[in-house]
């Protein structure tokens, strides 16, 4: 999770890009606005540059 100029991204890592991937419903209600980006081997580079 990554707090920045008042917003919250959470990140979720995936090995396999095809699984599906969502945050917790108890997440969001306390989190809400929160951006969920999900990290894979197809796009992890774009995380690290």
């Amino acid at each position: 999770m990554w707090q920045k100029g008042g917003t919250i991204d959470a990140f979720e890592a995936k090995w396999n890009p095809k699984r599906r991937a969502s945050l917790p419903k108890s997440f969001l209600e306390a989190y809400p606005g929160t951006v969920h980006q999900v990290i894979s081997t197809e796009n992890y580079m774009n995380f690290l540059l």
